[in-house]
């Protein structure tokens, strides 16, 4: 999901979404030599949590912006998991990417790694 606009409005929008929403969130230029930039935010259920939040409490908006909205979360599952460790949201049951790999990853890679010395 990317939204794009000046430098000022994506770098103000990228640290709000950190702080309200602790989500992860990327900046960049929207084409090589562009003023323009692009917020972009990663992943279906971050995407959700991001619009709920956005069209949460929304007066004014674009319609044809909502209903592809709506479109987009009756496509998706209903609930998500937080991150036991640092509560970021995500769809698997218990850890984000990061901490997966950290913890059950580990855990996993050493398994295999028994299994196959035998």
């Amino acid at each position: 999901m990317t939204i794009l606009g000046t430098d000022n409005f994506c770098q103000a929008l990228k640290r709000t979404v950190e702080e309200k929403l602790n989500i992860n969130s990327t900046v960049c230029h929207a084409k090589k030599g562009s003023k323009t930039q692009q917020f972009v935010l990663h992943g279906n259920i971050v995407g959700k949590v991001f619009f709920d939040w956005l069209y949460k409490d929304a007066t004014i908006y674009l319609q044809r912006k909502y209903d592809k909205y709506l479109e987009i979360k009756s496509k998706l599952p209903v609930h998500y998991y937080s991150c036991k460790i640092c509560g970021k949201p995500n769809d698997t049951h218990g850890y984000c990417r990061k901490h997966y790999y950290e913890y059950i990853g580990k855990e996993k890679r050493r398994q295999r790694y028994l299994n196959f010395k035998k």
